[in-house]
């Protein structure tokens, strides 16, 4: 796309709105590729919702990897919704490509295969259970996740929040999760191998949701879980010149613990709750163990 005398330019189409459901695939549009499948619109499509029959959709994800993207000359929001339960045997991957957001209402499961998940412009949502080998969900805004993940490796990486409610769960053997904001998990955790890569990871409750981690990595953001408190401490005034009021976070497992160590966190107040036991953490950071806690200029003062 040129104007005359002018630079190179870009053409923007607005995209599709695709549904995986039990209704017939919309006429014209075909798995196209070798080795890996597309599945394509029409030179002309007559509309801007199209609909992938499950079966169909199945059937060539026995014998091959299947990419489903909303990019085309329609005039719909570029969203994909999975309105229909998926499955299929072989270790093959299912891409799903948004210009805007994913929505998947039923379950999945290919426990030999993938699941691929990216939202151009928008939000991933899953509200069906996932039981995959690989999961991975990336979004411009937001990811949630209302339905338990099972998986040997979920790679959650959103721009905006993720948030997990208690309906919620991720069994992994690898767990990496990467934010540009809040980080809410009210769901349980239960991994081989956690990697928190950026976003504030915020559990704070009485009791606190399960959370069990045989290798735990802070690379970047934050991390804190506490049974209460607010970190904070409000210094002596002309009322109480000798009193010092501090909510502290109560600290009650190794977890938490190793959170303190997090930037952001180094300012806050800290209080165990109970006594911890760090023997689990000898696999930690690729068996390196336990990071030091950092006061100051020193490490290791506790």
């Amino acid at each position: 796309l040129t104007a005359a005398r002018g630079k190179f330019g870009t053409l923007l189409l607005d995209p599709f709105d695709i549904y995986i459901e039990t209704g017939p695939t919309t006429p014209g549009w075909t798995f196209q590729g070798t080795p890996d499948l597309t599945f394509t619109p029409p030179v002309s499509p007559l509309s801007s919702t199209s609909v992938v029959n499950v079966t169909e959709l199945q059937n060539q994800l026995a014998n091959a990897n299947v990419t489903i993207q909303t990019s085309g000359p329609a005039d719909g929001s570029g969203n994909i919704t999975v309105a229909a339960p998926i499955t299929w045997p072989r270790a093959t991957i299912l891409t799903l490509t948004a210009d805007n957001s994913i929505f998947v209402q039923q379950a999945i499961s290919a426990p030999a295969g993938g699941l691929a998940m990216t939202a151009i412009g928008g939000s991933i949502t899953v509200a069906g259970t996932v039981t995959v080998n690989g999961f991975s969900a990336a979004a411009e805004g937001s990811i949630a996740l209302s339905s338990p993940i099972n998986a040997s490796t979920v790679t959650l990486n959103a721009i905006g929040a993720i948030t997990m409610p208690s309906s919620g769960a991720i069994r992994a053997s690898t767990l990496n999760v990467s934010a540009g904001g809040l980080i809410s998990v009210d769901g349980a955790v239960d991994v081989g191998t956690f990697t928190l890569q950026g976003g504030t990871w915020r559990q704070v409750a009485n009791p606190l949701p399960a959370f069990s981690a045989t290798d735990f990595r802070l690379a970047g953001g934050s991390f804190l879980r506490a049974l209460g408190g607010s970190g904070s401490s409000t210094p002596p005034d002309d009322i109480t010149p000798s009193v010092r009021v501090t909510d502290s976070y109560l600290i009650t497992d190794i977890y938490g613990l190793q959170g303190m160590a997090s930037t952001s966190l180094l300012a806050s107040h800290f209080e165990l709750a109970n006594d911890i036991d760090a023997s689990g953490t000898r696999e930690w950071n690729g068996r390196a163990g336990f990071v030091p806690e950092l006061f100051g200029a020193e490490a290791g003062a506790y």
